[in-house]
């Protein structure tokens, strides 16, 4: 998936903890957590301090990265076709 562009920054938007992002997007904090390990998640932004250093998501970072998943749930029908998704998938090819 290419990386989403993200919105400007702008003052006032809202930077999430973890636990609010996730409480945010209705998932565990594990799973968001692994998304970022795994660089598969929304943007983020992290501050200096290393591996302690605080985590925080923009509000809007995180609309545009549920309405861009919105956009690709309404595809996978079509692009995918293989054994994984079971042969529901392939009737709308």
């Amino acid at each position: 998936m290419d990386k989403l562009e993200n919105p400007p920054f702008q003052a006032g938007v809202q930077l999430l903890s973890p636990k609010a992002a996730a409480n945010f997007l209705g998932i565990s904090r594990n799973l968001l957590d692994n998304w970022r390990y795994r660089n598969i998640g929304p943007s983020y932004i992290k501050f200096p301090g290393g591996k302690l250093g605080p985590v925080r998501y923009r509000e809007d970072v995180l609309v545009a990265f549920v309405i861009e998943m919105e956009v690709m749930a309404r595809r996978l029908p079509k692009l995918y076709s293989g054994p994984l998704w079971g042969s529901h998938w392939r009737k709308a090819a």
